[in-house]
Formats: C-alpha cells, structure tokens, sequence
C-alpha cells in the first residue's frame, strides 16, 4: 500500500469521520474496523494503482 499510501490517506480520513459516534463502543469497533483490517483497502488501492499506470 506504501504506493499509494498518500492517495488513500484522505479516503480513509472520511470513512473514519462518516463513522465516528458519540457512542464510545461504537466508535471503537469502527476505529477496530478500518484501523485493523488493511484488506478492506484493497480495491482502493488497486484503483490508485491502475490510475497511477
């Protein structure tokens, strides 16, 4: 991902803040769940990729 990293930042930096809660559990599992699973970044990146070609 260190390729595109730049690219994806802001996109993760959204999703992060559409997801946010004043409810601590669950913004926790959110956090959790883009913070801890780099799979979910995938056809992201692969979009980076191919626009960067």
């Amino acid at each position: 991902f260190k390729l595109v990293e730049k690219e994806l930042q802001p996109f993760s930096d959204s999703i992060k803040e559409l997801v946010s809660s004043d409810q601590p559990i669950l913004s926790m599992a959110a956090k959790h769940f883009f913070e801890k699973r780099h799979g979910k970044r995938f056809r992201p990146t692969i979009v980076q990729l191919m626009a960067k070609t």
